[in-house]
Formats: structure tokens, C-alpha cells, sequence
């Protein structure tokens, strides 16, 4: 249970919103375009994409599942999917996908977004409280603030049939934030 209040964003971080940070960033020099190694557990391998340095963390139970080292991490790779146009180090969404939620970002990208902009990530049981509301999950409350199903009616999620999917069909993974 949390004891505190905070603020969350209401929306998810549109794919315009997350191009116009790539470009103020790049323009202060807090990320850069290059190789960068991923490393997931045994393996390590090097990926091209936005990435930036992170001053590292110790396990710290609530903020992390593990140590995280200290180096440059990569924020964003440059693969299919990735919904912007990068003309050099300029960086604009595709058009059609410019409200649609940002995807395939790291956690560094994530959390480089947020310090740029004066914010943080949300702990899991903040993320968790802001999604349910104020009833509690588990045998004393409610999987969900209206009840324990989850309706088209209730929530946009995928094959929800909901109303964008009626007039648009399936236009990828996401709909547009606010939708």
C-alpha cells in the first residue's frame, strides 16, 4: 500500500512527443546515435540506435530487479517497428502513428525521457495504484476499478473490438493515446 500521494501522466508518451525529446535531447547532448551493447544476462551483442550514458544503481529492491551498471546504455534501436522517420539527427514521427503510444523504447529511454523533462518513473506499486484506482487488488478488492471483467467498454486493449477497431480495424498493436 502506498502512504503518499504523487502525479502519473494520464497518457502514454505519444510517438511525436518522443521524437520531439530525441531532437531537444541530441541538440543538449544528453543521448547520441551509435553502436551500443545490450547485455541480457549471458549475452551481449551491439545494437545501433539512441542511446545515452546512466550513472548506475545497486539493487535497491523497488526500483530494481538487479544491479544496473554504471556506461552508455542503448535507449532506442534503429529496427523495423520503430515508428519515426530519422533523416541524419533529425527525428520525426510517421505521420499516421504520431498520437499513437511510443513502443519499443528501453527502460533507459524511458527513464532518460523522464529526468529530461524533470520527472521519474513510476515504482511498480505507484504504476499499479494510478492503473487500478483506489480499490484494492486481491481478496479484499477488485481486479479492476468497475469490477472483477475486463469489457471493450471498460478499457482499450487489443482484439477489444472497441470502437476504433470497428472503424479502423486492427492498425498495428496501438490506438491513438486518448482514444
Amino acid at each position: 500500500m502506498i502512504g503518499y500521494d504523487f502525479q502519473i501522466m494520464v497518457t502514454d508518451v505519444t510517438v511525436s512527443q518522443y521524437a520531439e525529446y530525441l531532437n531537444s535531447a541530441l541538440a543538449a547532448g544528453t543521448i547520441s546515435i551509435g553502436d551500443f551493447s545490450v547485455e541480457t544476462g549471458e549475452e551481449i551483442w551491439s545494437e545501433e540506435g539512441v542511446g545515452g550514458y546512466y550513472p548506475g544503481d545497486p539493487f535497491q529492491g523497488a526500483h530494481h530487479e538487479e544491479e544496473i551498471k554504471a556506461g552508455d546504455h542503448l535507449h532506442l534501436p534503429f529496427t523495423d517497428g520503430v515508428r519515426l522517420i530519422r533523416e541524419g539527427d533529425t527525428f520525426a514521427s510517421i505521420p499516421e502513428y504520431a498520437n499513437h503510444p511510443m513502443t519499443m523504447v528501453t527502460w533507459f529511454g524511458a527513464n532518460a525521457y523522464c529526468k529530461f523533462y524533470g520527472g521519474r518513473l513510476p515504482l511498480e506499486l505507484e504504476w499499479e495504484k494510478a492503473a487500478r484506482g483506489t480499490e484494492i487488488v486481491g481478496e479484499d478488492g477488485l481486479a479492476f476499478p468497475w469490477g472483477e471483467e475486463i469489457h471493450g467498454n471498460n478499457a482499450n486493449f487489443y482484439s477489444s473490438f472497441d470502437l476504433f477497431e470497428k472503424m479502423f480495424g486492427k492498425l498495428g498493436n496501438t490506438t491513438p493515446v486518448g482514444f
